[in-house]
């Protein structure tokens, strides 16, 4: 029940920009302890570039579909979550 009533009330996009700030820190600070690691955050980054349009419509219209309209916001912000999760999974190996 408070799980419905966050997810309603706050804002995916502020949430996905306090998110890509935290992310883009990431970056940095590890591009400059490990310049290996710097190189596959960025082949990551560009991997998401060209994943994250395709997702749009194969992925979100489908999940549209399942969810409720008043959790239609969060689509988007999740679906880029996990286009970076699985592009930082390809590029680390």
């Amino acid at each position: 029940q408070q799980t419905k009533i966050v997810l309603a009330t706050i804002d995916p996009m502020k949430i996905n920009q306090a998110m890509g700030a935290l992310y883009t820190t990431w970056m940095g600070i590890s591009s400059v302890l490990e310049r290996e690691f710097a190189k596959t955050i960025a082949l990551s980054l560009t991997i998401v570039e060209y994943l994250r349009p395709l997702t749009r419509y194969v992925v979100e219209p489908p999940i549209y579909m399942l969810l409720p309209e008043e959790y239609y916001r969060w689509v988007p912000v999740l679906v880029g979550w996990g286009c970076k999760a699985v592009a930082t999974s390809v590029a680390w190996r």
